[in-house]
């Protein structure tokens, strides 16, 4: 199935494919209106996908913002509005085997390349005015939901999911039921979100993940 932008179809493949390859990912997005969507569209296709992550936000992802993610031992983290104008940071920490990025943003990007990088700027596409940061996002959501159920492999027929071999495409990702990043089974009750308060204390709200606690509220 085609994707909404075209030209930013087979980087959001690459990226999507990277996403169904971790066994768990650590989701980190920007807190302002368009990192809120961003987050909230991602962390969607991430739980339809049956990818176990964990959100964290932040204000400035600086050198200690990355670092403390890199610390939480995830090995794919997937950036949403913000990571492009970070990648010298972010670069460091995927030279030394910390993790392996994907990030879907809309902003002026460092002068550095990875290999998963979702950027309307690097296709031509103006970030500013053609699309935001939530709409990166969605165009990953769409390639995550293409790559989770198939329908991205050329083998899978348009007739409902038959491979070309005449065979059923097999279950290509766990239910969100099914697990949890410590692989246990995962609860039915709602999940939540968080973030450190200046003062230091935890503020919590209903989300699509759980968000680690040692979240900070950078200036």
């Amino acid at each position: 199935m085609a994707g909404p932008v075209p030209e930013l179809e087979d980087r959001a493949i690459a990226c999507a494919e990277r996403l169904c390859d971790a066994d768990r990912v650590l989701l980190a997005s920007h807190i302002d209106a368009d990192g809120l969507t961003s987050a909230a569209i991602a962390a969607k296709a991430l739980e339809r996908a049956g990818i176990p992550f964990e959100t964290v936000f932040e204000k400035q992802l600086d050198e200690d913002a990355v670092a403390d993610i890199a610390a939480t031992d995830y090995d794919t983290v997937l950036f949403t509005d913000f990571g492009s104008g970070q990648l010298e940071i972010i670069g460091d920490h995927e030279d030394a085997g910390d993790f392996t990025p994907v990030i879907a943003d809309h902003h002026q990007p460092a002068d550095r390349e990875t290999e998963y990088h979702l950027n309307p700027l690097l296709f031509g596409i103006n970030g500013a005015s053609e699309l935001s940061g939530a709409g990166a996002s969605y165009v990953l959501a769409r390639a995550l939901a293409d790559v989770s159920d198939g329908s991205s492999d050329p083998s899978v027929a348009a007739d409902g999911g038959t491979q070309t071999d005449g065979s059923e495409p097999s279950q290509t990702r766990r239910t969100s039921s099914e697990q949890r990043s410590d692989g246990g089974e995962r609860s039915d009750g709602p999940r939540s979100t968080s973030e450190r308060g200046s003062d230091g204390s935890t503020v919590t709200a209903s989300g699509a993940a759980n968000a680690r606690a040692d979240n900070r509220d950078l200036a």
